[in-house]
Parts: structure tokens; C-alpha cells; sequence
């Protein structure tokens, strides 16, 4: 009987302690500026540029700008799994263009995403591609 009470403890200790985490920051209506790509931080030549992400929960509409085109699509969520289709852009040039399109072949790969510390990870096949930083606007 004190083995269940235990086993019962950590179970819904940990149920709640991922559950107010998840609560904290979500996914949705958040601008997320990237920090890292394929585990290299992100630097852009050209001052003021900035990658990001926003998610339109309501539409199930993923739009951003990636370097100087900016991008849109629809999202799909199952839990922690997270897949893009539709995807578009505009075409533009600019500086950075392998960044932009090392950025765009990387969200094809993503089927997951984890958030934790205000820092949203996506993630393809359990690792880390790509991390963001929740924006102050």
C-alpha cells in the first residue's frame, strides 16, 4: 500500500509539473525569433534582419520571415508532434540567402517542437534543428 501511495505521488507530481510548464508559454500567438539552425547560432550580415515564427492557432496558419521573403503555410499539432505543409514565400533577394534556404529545408524536416524556458526548440527525429526565442512584441 505505501508503494502505491508513492507510485500515485510521483505520478501526479509529474502530471502537474508538466502540465503548469506547458501552461507558461505557448506555442500560439507568440512572434519566435530564431537563435540557433542545425546547432550554429544565427548571424545575419545585414543589421536589424531578424528570422521568426508566428503561429495562428484559431486558422491552424503558420506565417514568418526567413532573412528578407517572408513565409506562410498551414500547421498541424498532435501533442508534441508538429508537421508544415502548404508552405509558400515570397522571393526575394538578399545577403543571406543560404541562411533563408537552409532555414526553409530545415522546417520540411520538422515533426516536433518542445518549449521550455521561454525557448522553442523544433525538432526532426528527436534533435534539435532550430531553436527561438520568444520575442518582447
Amino acid at each position: 500500500m505505501k508503494s502505491l501511495l508513492i507510485l500515485s505521488f510521483l505520478v501526479l507530481g509529474g502530471i502537474g509539473s508538466c502540465h503548469s510548464t506547458k501552461e507558461s508559454v505557448k506555442l500560439e500567438d507568440v512572434k519566435w525569433v530564431l537563435e540557433t539552425l542545425n546547432g550554429e547560432a544565427v548571424k545575419l550580415s545585414e543589421e536589424g534582419s531578424a528570422m521568426f515564427v508566428k503561429f495562428n492557432a484559431a486558422e491552424g496558419r503558420v506565417n514568418g520571415c526567413a532573412v528578407c521573403n517572408r513565409f506562410f503555410g498551414d500547421f498541424e499539432l498532435d501533442g508534441a508532434g508538429l508537421k508544415f505543409s502548404h508552405m509558400g514565400a515570397t522571393r526575394m533577394a538578399c545577403r543571406d540567402m543560404e541562411k533563408e534556404d537552409e532555414f526553409f529545408r530545415m522546417m520540411d524536416k520538422v515533426d516536433g517542437y518542445a518549449i521550455k524556458d521561454n525557448i522553442l526548440s523544433f525538432l526532426s527525429k528527436d534533435k534539435v534543428v532550430a531553436t527561438f526565442r520568444k520575442s518582447a512584441d
